[in-house]
């Protein structure tokens, strides 16, 4: 099949978001579909310049996109897009053409979750223009769900969302998956460095846990207090991220705000526990390279992370906002006899092979193909 991915983002494999399409399209050109990506870098060729339109990059994007689908109204048999750039199909595309409208962290509950936390805002309330493209991206995402064929979600939590909320179009479920490449970049064999490390990998703020972080950890430290926390990949300047911890504990903690990609594993390798309390996760592909790396992940029963870890041999699942609990998991993992650690480690590289991207793609395509051929069976 002929494909376009599209998406608000630059094509790069260094956004999450970003991430997905760019993954997914390299496994279809692995089965031989023909993929091309539309994204930032065609719809905003020279950037977006001054202070309102980097604002509104999601109307603009769904302007750029609407005009290209326009010039080639028959060049594509899937339009796989995210959610909120598709609000009207262009009259003269093609009938044939499925429209798919890709998830990766469904706004509503996202919006719900981030309400009940602190805001990251540092510049004060919305400005009139922010709470206007608010408005107006909520109102694409509604028209959307009218203008799609499909629509796709990484967890299982946002079907039944989804259905609660009376969506009458098919709704498949795909998770994201690893590459053939990262499963070969993964180190052999892997040794848990002592002291025990611990580490978390994402954005330091509040929707990822970032307190939740620092309070599991002070508690475990207190019964193991040879351990070590690395956070990875935070975006954000380690003297600023030390400050929220009490100084009593800023020497069990290192930080790198920033590393490539492919160092990843080499990062990782090691490690002993990984710890991921997100209040709100479409999927959460860093739990699966931690667990290819044979590393538990201890995280809230939200969203991906739940589908992820459900039914690993350890205690891994705890109720949003319990780090308590999962503190106390993690030192009973870190007190277990050597022996149930190297079960638990190959169980979990075990699992993560059970996502891997050529599987994912090939199942997406076979189920897109169906409803674009009306075939109820699809969903």
């Amino acid at each position: 099949m002929r494909w376009l991915l599209a998406y608000e983002f630059p094509k790069t494999r260094g956004l999450g978001a970003s991430r997905v399409w760019y993954d997914f399209g390299q496994a279809l050109e692995g089965l031989g579909h023909d993929v091309e990506h539309f994204t930032a870098d065609q719809a905003f060729p020279d950037g977006l310049q001054g202070r309102i339109r980097p604002l509104l990059r999601v109307p603009l994007f769904a302007k750029a996109l609407k005009e290209y689908l326009e010039k080639h109204p028959d060049q594509y048999d899937v339009v796989d897009c995210h959610l909120g750039v598709f609000p009207k199909r262009p009259e003269v595309l093609s009938p044939n053409t499925l429209i798919a409208t890709r998830s990766v962290g469904l706004f509503d509950i996202y919006k719900e979750v981030l309400a009940t936390l602190p805001s990251e805002n540092k510049f004060g309330p919305l400005s009139v223009v922010e709470r206007a493209v608010d408005i107006w991206r909520a109102s694409a995402r509604r028209s959307q769900f009218g203008a799609s064929d499909l629509v796709n979600v990484p967890n299982s939590e946002e079907v039944e969302r989804l259905s609660r909320d009376g969506c009458s179009m098919p709704v498949v479920h795909f998770p994201y998956g690893i590459s053939e490449r990262e499963i070969k970049a993964v180190p052999k064999e892997t040794i848990e460095t002592q002291p025990p490390r611990l580490i978390f990998l994402g954005m330091w703020c509040y929707r990822k846990g970032k307190h939740d972080i620092r309070d599991a950890f002070l508690k475990i430290i207190e019964q193991v207090p040879e351990a070590q926390l690395e956070l990875l990949g935070v975006s954000r300047p380690e003297n600023e991220i030390l400050a929220e911890f009490p100084e009593s504990a800023r020497g069990n903690i290192s930080v790198t705000s920033r590393f490539e990609p492919d160092q990843l594993f080499q990062k990782i390798d090691g490690s002993a526990v990984a710890l991921f309390p997100s209040y709100a996760e479409g999927f959460g592909i860093a739990v699966i390279e931690q667990l290819l790396s044979g590393i538990p992940v201890f995280a809230y029963n939200i969203g991906g992370p739940a589908d992820i870890l459900n039914g690993l041999p350890y205690a891994a699942l705890f109720e949003r906002g319990d780090k308590l609990a999962l503190a106390n998991s993690v030192i009973n993992y870190l007190k277990m006899p050597e022996k149930n650690r190297d079960e638990i480690r190959t169980a979990c590289r075990k699992h993560a092979l059970s996502f891997q991207w050529e599987s994912i793609a090939a199942d997406t395509a076979e189920a897109y193909q169906r409803i674009r051929s009306a075939d109820p069976s699809a969903v």
